[in-house]
């Protein structure tokens, strides 16, 4: 039921066009995304959801944006998006955020600066995300460093994505 509403949002060109960018993802053969898993866990994913979470998705590209603002907004959640590190700074200041999903290369202010900034400028209490093709150990730590609660690589896996956006929004001990 879930899996069917969140794959009936997707027009069958924006499908095609995530089919090309994501083989591995989603092969050409099959008509639609495969969400059937998300029913499975659907339970444990609408729990984090029940209050309704505000979601900044910052990313260059338009596609990936739109996938997940989707993606987030089937799950309940509000999602506001921007462009690069500048503009998500601006829209932080203008409206209260819960979660920050950053891309890390991005023109203006990269993911990595804007993430040192969203932590100093709001003392931690924003976790950051780090979504990025980068997926090297080396690239990991660097996202840590930078203050990202967790790292999440592209292509992405719309399970993984839930599932930290899950854990990033419940609170942890300190």
């Amino acid at each position: 039921m879930f899996a069917h509403h969140f794959a009936s949002l997707l027009s069958r060109a924006e499908l095609q066009t995530f089919t090309q960018l994501v083989p591995s993802a989603c092969p050409l053969s099959r008509p639609f995304v495969d969400l059937s898993w998300i029913d499975i866990q659907a339970p444990f994913l609408l729990r984090s959801c029940l209050s309704m979470s505000t979601i900044l998705v910052a990313d260059d590209d338009r596609m990936t944006r739109q996938l997940l603002q989707r993606c987030l907004s089937t799950a309940g959640h509000k999602v506001v998006v921007a462009s690069n590190g500048l503009e998500a700074l601006n829209l932080m200041n203008e409206q209260s955020v819960d979660l920050v999903l950053m891309d890390m290369n991005m023109p203006e202010l990269d993911g990595w600066t804007a993430a040192c900034k969203i932590n100093v400028e709001f003392e931690n209490r924003v976790p950051v995300v780090a979504v990025t093709s980068y997926g090297l150990p080396a690239d990991k730590a660097r996202a840590a460093t930078a203050g990202c609660k967790s790292f999440i690589t592209k292509p992405i896996d719309l399970r993984i994505l839930l599932l930290t956006v899950a854990d990033a929004l419940k609170p942890h001990p300190k």
